[in-house]
C-alpha cells in the first residue's frame, strides 16, 4: 500500500533533521525506526533510501529442515557464503573490466537464536583530494553487483512466470554463474533456504528469499540453454519499479505488461527520474533472452533486461553498451 503523501513528508523531515549531534542523532533515528517505521515495508523503503548503510548490505537468515537448534551443517553454510561473495567478486571485475580486482565483501558475525548471516559491502577508499558525484558514484560497483546477485536470488524464488531470471542470468560472467550454482547447490544439500532483506541508502530495502524450489530452478536456469539473444525496442510507460530489486515494470503499448531486471545505477536513475511523470511515454531498448529448461524444448520462455530508456522525443538515451560484460 502507497504510503500517504504527509505522512512520507512528515518521515522524511524528522530523519533530515540534524541536532549538531551525532549520537543524539542517531538515537533519535532509532526511536523513529522502531516506534514509528516498525514493520510497514513502505515506510522500512522510505527509512534505508534516506539513512541507511551509504553500501548495500544483505541480511539473511537460514530457514527450514535442515536448521536445527540454530544450527546447520558448517560445509554447506561457508560453500553459500563463498559462493555469494565469488559471484558478487566476478560480476564487478566483470563490469570494471579488470583482470584482477579484490573481494570487497565482508562478513558480520551471526546473532544467537539463529542461523543468520549478514554480507556487506565495503566502503570505497577515496583518495586525499578525491572528489565523488554523491548521486552517481556513492553506490560503488561491488553494491551493484551485490544488488544484482539479490535479485537473481529473488526471482528465481518468485512464484510469477514473469521475471527476468534467465536475462539477468546471460548478463553474468562464467565464473559468476558457476559461484551462484554453488550457492544453488550449497542451499539444497544444506536442506535450508533464506529469508531475509537487502537496503541501501538513495536505493531503498527489500524483502529477500530464496526458497528450496529457488535454488533448484536457480540451478535449473544456470544449466538451461539460451536459444536466442535479440535487443528489442519497446515504447510504453513505467507501471513500477523497485530499484533495490532491480526490478522494472513495463505497460509496452498495444500489448501485455511485461518484467524487466534493471542491472546498472544510471539505467536505475533515469527510470526513477521517470517516474516523477506516470504518464510519461518512453522508450526502452531491452536485451531479451529466449531460453528453456533442461529437458523441457517445448516452450521458450522469454526474459528481458532493461538496457536504455529515453522520454520520447527526446535525443538522447542512458545506455550500458560501454560497459565491459564477461564472455558467455
Amino acid at each position: 500500500m502507497a504510503v500517504d503523501r504527509e505522512l512520507e513528508a512528515s518521515l522524511l523531515d524528522a530523519l533530515r533533521y540534524s541536532s549538531g549531534d551525532p549520537n543524539s542523532d542517531r538515537a533519535v533515528r532509532e526511536s523513529i525506526r522502531g516506534g514509528i517505521v516498525g514493520n510497514d515495508v513502505d515506510l522500512i523503503d522510505i527509512y534505508e533510501r534516506e539513512v541507511g548503510p551509504e553500501q548495500a548490505e544483505v541480511d539473511l537468515h537460514l530457514v527450514g529442515p535442515g536448521v536445527e537448534d540454530n544450527a546447520t551443517n558448517a560445509r554447506q553454510f561457508s560453500l553459500f557464503v563463498s559462493g555469494m561473495s565469488e559471484a558478487v567478486k566476478e560480476t564487478a571485475k566483470a563490469r570494471t573490466g579488470r583482470d584482477r580486482y579484490r573481494d570487497n565483501l565482508l562478513i558480520e558475525g551471526a546473532t544467537p537464536g539463529s542461523v543468520r548471516v549478514v554480507l556487506r559491502v565495503a566502503t570505497p577508499r577515496i583518495a586525499k583530494g578525491q572528489t565523488v558525484d554523491e548521486e552517481t558514484a556513492a553506490s560503488s560497483v561491488d553494491s551493484d553487483a551485490l544488488r544484482t546477485v539479490a535479485s537473481i536470488l529473488v526471482h528465481a524464488s518468485s512464484s510469477e512466470s514473469d521475471t527476468p531470471l534467465a536475462a539477468e542470468i546471460a548478463e553474468l560472467p562464467l565464473k559468476a554463474r558457476t559461484a551462484l550454482k554453488r550457492v544453488a547447490n550449497a542451499s539444497q544439500h544444506g536442506g535450508w533456504g533464506v529469508r531475509g532483506s537487502i537496503r541501501q541508502r538513495r536505493v531503498g530495502a527489500a524483502d529477500l528469499e530464496l526458497t528450496t524450489d529457488g535454488a533448484l530452478r536457480l540451478r535449473l536456469e544456470l544449466e538451461g540453454a539460451q536459444e536466442k539473444r535479440r535487443r528489442e525496442t519497446r515504447v510504453g510507460t513505467i507501471d513500477g519499479f523497485r530499484w533495490s530489486l532491480g526490478t522494472l515494470y513495463f505497460e509496452p503499448e498495444g500489448a501485455a505488461r511485461f518484467t524487466a531486471g534493471v542491472m546498472e545505477t544510471r539505467i536505475a536513475q533515469a527510470v526513477t527520474r521517470l517516474m516523477n511523470d506516470p504518464e510519461q511515454r518512453v522508450s526502452a531498448e531491452f536485451d531479451v533472452v529466449e531460453s528453456f529448461l533442461p529437458g523441457d524444448q517445448t516452450r521458450s520462455r522469454v526474459s528481458r533486461v532493461l538496457t536504455a530508456i529515453r522520454p520520447l522525443g527526446a535525443q538522447t538515451s542512458i545506455p550500458v553498451g560501454d560497459i565491459p560484460k564477461g564472455k558467455h
